[in-house]
């Protein structure tokens, strides 16, 4: 289902809900309108610098305090290494490698969130990770 059905199936479904379409990159939303926004396998399809783009966003959306959780790609371990680099190669695109070659938890430290923390799973091929919206 394309975006917009799946939007125009959720509008017929929740008739209450409020649609709003934009870009994750400069989202057409209030500042500090959101207590905790989760994003999830969705910044490794991201070029760099509208990953970057779009993690502002987010720290700017989020209301003081509020929570950012994502979960996306990371170097898998020993075991899950060629696999993820054959996943890669055969379903993704550069943005993918990219991500795996760049620490996203200092990143966002580096953007102004604070309280990061990582986890690691399924064989360390994905990150869990949390961070704040500075009070």
């Amino acid at each position: 289902m394309s975006p917009p059905g799946a939007l125009d199936f959720a509008a017929q479904r929740h008739p209450s809900l409020k649609r709003v379409e934009g870009l994750a990159e400069d989202p057409p939303l209030a500042d500090a309108s959101f207590s905790a926004i989760q994003l999830s396998v969705a910044l490794h399809e991201f070029p760099r610098s509208d990953r970057e783009r779009v993690l502002r966003s987010a720290l700017r959306l989020l209301e003081p305090g509020g929570w950012l959780v994502l979960v996306d790609l990371h170097p898998a371990g020993p075991w899950l290494k060629l696999p993820q680099q054959l996943f890669c190669a055969l379903f993704e695109t550069d943005t993918a490698t990219a991500m795996l070659e760049d620490d996203l938890p200092t990143e966002l430290e580096q953007l102004g969130f604070s309280s990061v923390s990582q986890e690691l799973l399924a064989g360390r091929a994905l990150q869990r990770i949390t961070a704040t919206r500075p009070r």
